[in-house]
């Protein structure tokens, strides 16, 4: 990545004295366009595992640019030596379509320093660019507290009433439109107030919005389905921030190791809170949880979806993912198949299907309630049919007829739901496990990732406590354990992920086992022989 890389000390001090008295500084050329247009098609848009600005822990390309020196030093100029990524997400509109002005919901007050990177990426210009006030991260109010007080809804703010309010918070304050260019980048302080508007007749623009705070500033995710003021925040989810620079002496975040380079998925815990949002229009609204790899999978996606009576989100189809559906809430009909064949089964809470690739499905709501589900779907590149695979199957854990040995002890019960190899798995294992107040295991890890959807009970796992409609991913080799800390039993499915198996070589095999049996042939016979057969243990090796 060739990223400009002069900013010296003296340099540093300039940066900082503009920023603060400004609240911004650039743009600053950071990329060559070529480069910026390169990673802007190489970068993953698909939603982040945990939160929508959570890329810099699921992906290493995101953590890379992110972490680059000739963005940190300049970040470092006015955060200092200790400085937290918390948030980095690519931030696409399409021609005619405008980003509102407003403040940052998660930088808007609070203690601590924040600094803001938006780096353009691709069709980036005078008319795509990012608007801001100069001034205004020291009027010590969000555009979306004007709005509350002056009764002005968010499609209403305009430059006009934007100038407006700013001139009576700070006569001097003005309105700038940042001409820009692609692998241009401003740096600005997190109570800006901002926003952009794609006015080119053609070109969908692409930026990247990078977050940094120092460590001692919390991290809150925000309810996105209120953009108003006064702001709410989710307390089910707790965003993983990484340090990029020193050492955090606060703990109020939750702190993680950046993404290898081999995986951009690990370990997480998020909580649904139900009911989910649901889309009376369109009678069908998916809220993307997690995608990304893992050593096990080439791709893996999560969603929960909510559905309205009467609807269905597509036409039966087939795709070359394997897929799990498990009800959370509601009473679903799942459709197998098309026409004639076409099987219809009633799932409710705690059921589940899975689909091989190739089969045909859908869903849909014949009740007089939304039903909400969760839906798990992966694919591996190696994957190929194979006889034996798993077959489409309904598992319901009331369900007591299940072959297979059953595991009981004091304080776990565990029973086996589904179980043999895929399409795209070496094994697909699925149980149901029944955890006695107090019972619990302590941290392992398995070669294999998991993922769990808690029914019922408290547990904590991973350092996080999960109530019911918890969902939890263990990334394959991560340490992990989970105790029931509530006063009733924990009942939660579990799923493993089996990696396929890697093809024998052949040929390595049959060397290798010519030299066993010389190694072995050599030792019993007489001591005149070994000498040549030693030789020829060597030379056939």
């Amino acid at each position: 990545m060739n990223i400009q890389r002069a900013f010296d000390n003296g340099d540093s001090l300039l940066f900082k004295k503009q920023f603060e008295t400004d609240g911004f500084v650039g743009p600053v050329k950071i990329l060559q366009a070529e480069e910026a247009e390169k990673i802007a098609s190489m970068l993953s848009i698909a939603p982040s595992p945990i939160w929508l600005k959570g890329n810099a822990v699921s992906s290493r390309d995101y953590y890379d640019i992110a972490t680059h020196p000739s963005i940190l030093d300049r970040v470092a100029a006015v955060l200092g030596n200790d400085i937290m990524l918390w948030g980095v997400q690519m931030v696409i509109r399409k021609p005619g379509i405008v980003h509102p002005w407003h403040s940052d919901m998660e930088t808007v007050g609070g203690i601590g320093q924040t600094v803001s990177v938006w780096l353009g990426l691709d069709n980036v210009n005078y008319n795509s660019s990012l608007q801001l006030i100069r001034y205004s991260h020291k009027f010590g109010k969000s555009i979306q507290e004007m709005r509350y007080q002056t009764s002005t809804s968010r499609s209403d703010v305009n430059q006009g009433q934007v100038l407006k309010w700013a001139k009576e918070m700070d006569p001097n304050s003005k309105l700038l439109t940042c001409s820009m260019k692609n692998g241009d980048a401003v740096f600005f302080d997190g109570n800006l107030w901002h926003g952009t508007n794609n006015i080119n007749l053609i070109g969908t623009r692409k930026a990247l919005l990078i977050q940094y705070a120092t460590p001692d500033r919390p991290i809150q995710v925000p309810d996105y389905k209120n953009l108003n003021w006064p702001f709410q925040f989710r307390d089910d989810i707790h965003p993983p921030c990484i340090m990029v620079k020193g050492t955090d002496k606060f703990g109020v975040n939750e702190i993680v190791e950046p993404p290898s380079a081999s995986s951009n998925i690990k370990s997480w815990v998020v909580q649904l809170s139900l009911p989910l949002q649901n889309d009376p229009e369109t009678g069908w609204k998916p809220h993307q949880i997690h995608a990304g790899s893992s050593p096990t999978m080439d791709r893996l996606t999560c969603h929960a979806s909510v559905l309205n009576p009467g609807h269905t989100p597509h036409p039966p189809h087939s795709h070359i993912e394997e897929e799990i559906l498990i009800v959370l809430e509601g009473k679903a009909t799942i459709l197998i198949g098309q026409g004639e064949d076409q099987q219809a089964k009633n799932l409710e809470r705690g059921d589940f299907v899975y689909y091989p690739g190739a089969q045909l499905h859908t869903i849909r709501n014949d009740s007089e309630s939304n039903i909400t589900y969760l839906m798990f779907k992966w694919r591996n590149k190696k994957g190929k049919q194979e006889n034996g695979h798993l077959k489409t199957h309904i598992s319901d854990p009331e369900n007591t007829d299940v072959p297979g040995r059953q595991y009981k002890s004091g304080t776990w019960n565990v029973k086996k739901l589904l179980e043999g190899p895929t399409q795209h798995l070496s094994k697909l294992h699925s149980h149901i496990s029944i955890l006695k107040p107090g019972g619990g295991y302590e941290p392992h890890s398995d070669p294999y990732d998991v993922a769990i959807l808690l029914l019922s009970g408290t547990v904590e796992t991973i350092d996080r406590i999960v109530k019911p409609n918890g969902v939890i991913f263990y990334k394959s080799g991560e340490p992990h354990g989970i105790r029931n800390i509530g006063d009733k039993d924990a009942v939660y499915l579990v799923f493993e992920f089996h990696g396929r198996k890697t093809p024998v070589n052949i040929k390595r095999l049959i060397k290798k086992t010519r030299w066993k049996i010389l190694g072995y042939t050599s030792r019993i016979l007489p001591e005149p022989l070994r000498k040549k057969i030693r030789r020829a243990i060597y030379k056939s090796h």
